[in-house]
């Protein structure tokens, strides 16, 4: 015990005097480009106290106009500094470069255009003023990518703002995703980007760096500062919000509350923290950047990469021996149970290889099945990440939106095909993805020419093995003429509703304004024939009473059927008898129709004649049709019959044996204003509005009614009405 104590304070004395060994240590690092959410992991290391943990003291210094951040670390005025791919040909010309990791796994580079017709491809670029910042190495391979002659280009120098572009004296910049897109959309303008990545070329970039001289004389520095380093990065990316608020208090920077909130989700995209380790770099990676640079020209032979590369000076046994130990005896362990089960490893593996075998030939079958529908579908596929990044895009995609897959793919669905006034339902749609909720909407999309268009999308969401949500399928097709003529159906409707309203309108002030003098013609009317004693003057009079009293019928036939149009007709139900009301509605027309020589028959077919209705609307029901059959029949008679068609219903016939109706007449027999003929509506007068007004009423207590009719022998219309309401 004493033994374990004693090497106990040993090991804290050491710790303790490594650590007082570093505390007055400072250091400097020169960042690539002005404050803002780029360096967020150092900030928060600083003011976590990362750093100081490992006994140092960082100065950031901004980057300057006068000299890259390359240049400023090999000249020692730093001892870190960030910056792209170019260490790569920085190594190649024999700078004792030491790239130590790479925050960012995919290049944030672009050249950031405002739309308009002078440049839409990256083409477009030949003979035009470009803005471009130290290091963009793989801007200029896209250039050389793109077989476009650099010397047709004028670079200017860049001023660590866009302003040049704004104000017209430059055609493109070199900038980062992250941030000119948003700043552009913000001034009220459409950005054009051209990726490198939409080339195939995809670099690891913000890549922390120092110098083999600084690694040699001070390997604990550096190790201690990657460390420190590596540790804030994770800090600021799972707390973005608190990282921006550290940024506007500590940091002065040109950006905005939201520009900074933008910089830092897309920032998100490219590090990647879910899926690959921070700072984390693989040498057939650089290897295949390599290739790329002396492909495009840039680079003469592939230089030793790993002598690029950081490794921990320290010997292991010096900064872990009880992890040694520890390791040691795990691997013997491991080793020995290795060995016992090898002899039956070898069998279940040839099982094993056979099973991947058919997996795969399986597999490969459905893959080309799936791509050959993905490819040939009808509709835009799509397939993007949950931070919608666009992986996939097929050529239905490519008509529909005008953008190329080449030109798609790796590009934010945000900046290509989203216009600012769709992001609210965008947002709300991604929430319900996030949530596991397959989701369809329509909302506004814009193609590459600028052309606005509706489109509904249907979405899933994809999880991975693990369960998690890491990609969204999108199907999407054009409904722009579909809302168009919904829009234009609604105007319709609404400007019908209008016309209905000043319709009611006049037809109640007209019916207002004719009643007035019709009831004085039909009150002085009515004294002529009971004072006079001329016969000729009561035939006059007479006359005149029947014409007002059949401009009255047309009144309310007018007023009832505007009413049941506008839903304002009342129904009031009760239990009522057919029976007496088909009587009392006979009597009142008798002398009528005894007066044309006619003869009138009311039979009952039925036991039960109680029913529950409105017997306002039947009366006039009934009204209309007696009156009907009498004003069209000449000779014979007209029979009413009552009966029980079914269980469920009455039936009510009103037969004549008056002039009948040929088969075009009886079609169109209830829809209004229609006669027989104009010699027809001479000889028995009459609007034609009656009969569509028995319809009307019909059908607002449930009934239904239809006619039978022969030319020259006469007409039947059969009124069904329900027993029960």
């Amino acid at each position: 015990m004493k033994a374990i104590s004693s090497i106990s304070v040993i090991i804290s004395l050491v710790l303790c005097t490594a650590s007082l060994s570093h505390a007055q240590e400072t250091v400097r690092l020169q960042l690539k480009w002005l404050h803002q959410f780029q360096f967020a992991g150092y900030y928060a290391a600083i003011e976590q106290g990362y750093y100081a943990a490992e006994g140092l003291k960082v100065e950031l210094l901004e980057a300057s106009t006068s000299k890259p951040p390359t240049q400023v670390v090999l000249d020692g005025e730093a001892d870190f500094g960030i910056s792209g791919a170019d260490l790569l040909l920085l190594h190649a010309a024999g700078e004792q470069i030491k790239a130590l990791a790479a925050i960012y796994q995919h290049s944030p580079s672009i050249f950031a255009s405002i739309k308009h017709d002078d440049i839409q491809n990256i083409h477009d670029l030949a003979n035009k003023r470009i803005v471009l910042e130290p290091g963009s190495a793989d801007l200029l391979a896209m250039l050389k990518a793109e077989q476009l002659e650099l010397s047709s280009i004028q670079f200017l120098e860049h001023q660590f703002t866009p302003e040049p572009l704004y104000r017209g004296e430059a055609d493109a910049i070199s900038a980062y995703i992250t941030d000119e897109p948003f700043t552009i959309r913000q001034r009220g303008q459409q950005p054009v980007t051209f990726s490198p990545r939409s080339t195939g070329i995809d670099f690891y970039s913000d890549i922390l760096f120092t110098t083999q001289d600084y690694l040699d004389k001070h390997p604990k520095t550096v190790a201690a500062f990657k460390r420190a380093s590596l540790q804030g990065w994770r800090y600021a990316l799972d707390h973005p919000q608190e990282t921006i608020d550290l940024i506007l208090e500590k940091y002065p920077t040109i950006k905005s509350r939201a520009a900074l909130e933008y910089e830092a989700k897309r920032s998100v995209e490219l590090i990647r923290p879910g899926i690959i380790e921070i700072g984390y770099m693989h040498l057939g990676r650089w290897k295949h950047i390599a290739e790329t640079f002396q492909s495009v020209g840039m680079l003469d032979t592939i230089p030793d990469l790993e002598a690029m590369l950081y490794k921990d000076s320290l010997r292991f046994s010096e900064r872990y021996p009880l992890k040694l130990i520890a390791i040691y005896l795990i691997s013997i362990l491991t080793l020995s149970l290795i060995a016992w089960k090898e002899w039956n490893g070898r069998r279940r593996l040839e099982n094993e290889i056979n099973r991947r075998k058919l997996s795969d030939k399986l597999l490969t079958e459905r893959e080309n099945a799936y791509q050959a529908l993905y490819e040939g579908a009808p509709l835009a596929f799509i397939v993007w990440d949950n931070q919608l990044v666009i992986s996939h895009w097929n050529q239905a995609a490519e008509q529909l939106f005008g953008w190329s897959a080449e030109e798609a793919i790796g590009q934010s669905a945000m900046d290509l095909i989203v216009p600012q006034s769709a992001l609210p339902a965008i947002n709300q749609g991604v929430e319900k993805l996030e949530s596991n909720s397959p989701h369809t909407q329509i909302n506004e999309n814009v193609t590459k020419d600028g052309q606005p268009l509706w489109c509904r999308w249907h979405n899933v969401p994809r999880k991975n093995r693990d369960g998690v949500i890491t990609e969204f399928h999108s199907i999407a097709s054009d409904v722009t003429h579909e809302i168009e003529r919904v829009t234009q159906l609604e105007m319709d409707c609404q400007n019908a509703h209008s016309e209905n309203q000043a319709k009611d309108l006049l037809l109640a002030r007209t019916s207002h304004e004719i009643r007035n003098p019709l009831n004085a013609i039909m009150g002085f009317t009515q004294l002529i024939l009971s004072d006079s004693k001329d016969d000729d003057t009561k035939d006059m009079a007479q006359t005149i009473l029947e014409g007002a009293e059949g401009m009255l019928r047309i009144l309310n036939d007018l007023l009832d059927t505007a009413k049941i149009d506008a839903g304002k007709m009342n129904v009031n139900w009760a239990m009522i008898d057919l029976e007496a009301i088909i009587r009392r509605e006979t009597k009142l027309f008798s002398q009528l129709i005894e007066n044309q020589g006619l003869s009138c028959q009311v039979i009952i077919d039925c036991a039960v004649t109680k029913i529950q209705s409105d017997q306002r609307c039947i009366q006039q029901i009934l009204s209309n049709l007696i009156n009907n059959a009498r004003k069209f029949t000449q000779e014979g008679g007209i029979e009413i019959r009552l009966s029980e068609k079914n269980a469920r219903q009455l039936s009510i016939q009103v037969k004549d044996t008056g002039v009948g109706m040929n088969p075009q007449t009886l079609e169109r027999v209830f829809e209004p204003f229609t006669q027989a003929s104009d010699a027809t509506n001479q000889h028995f007068g009459g609007t034609g509005l009656g009969l569509s007004l028995t319809k009307k009423l019909t059908e607002l207590i449930g009934g239904h009614i239809y006619a039978e009719s022969e030319l020259g022998v006469g007409s039947t219309f059969t009124l069904l009405l329900p027993k029960q309401r």
